[in-house]
């Protein structure tokens, strides 16, 4: 059997390769959809790690609206904590049950975040045999 072999080797920022991972996971193994604004945000969950409902929300909307004025940063806010309520009914973030709500990405989704990370995965397309 013949293959034909494509290798790209590409270094990239540790949020790129957070997205990618999820990407791949998420869209690509699951068949489910994600829009552009719950990517980043499973992307930023990813990169910070578990964090207090709150603060997430809010520290993701000054990321992902840099321009904003203080005044609109508690609307932005509550649209990132929208977004994640539908993530969480997805099963995409998991949200503690105790006192301040603690929420992380799922665990069903495997992302390596630390360190230097590389990925290797493998792809294989077999073509059915002609009988």
């Amino acid at each position: 059997m013949e293959v034909n072999r494509i290798q790209k080797k590409i270094r990239v920022t540790s949020h790129d390769l957070v997205k990618y991972q999820i990407m791949t996971e998420v869209m690509f193994f699951s068949k489910e959809h994600l829009i552009p604004s719950d990517m980043e945000l499973l992307t930023l969950l990813a990169l910070w790690g578990p964090m207090e409902l709150g603060t997430f929300c809010t520290q993701a909307a000054k990321k992902l609206n840099p321009e904003m004025k203080p005044e609109e940063i508690a609307v932005r806010a509550q649209n990132v904590r929208n977004r994640i309520v539908k993530l969480e009914k997805r099963a995409l973030v998991e949200k503690s049950k105790g006192g301040k709500k603690m929420i992380e990405i799922t665990r069903r989704i495997p992302v390596a975040a630390k360190g230097n990370v590389l990925l290797d995965y493998n792809f294989l397309a077999v073509e059915a045999s002609k009988a």
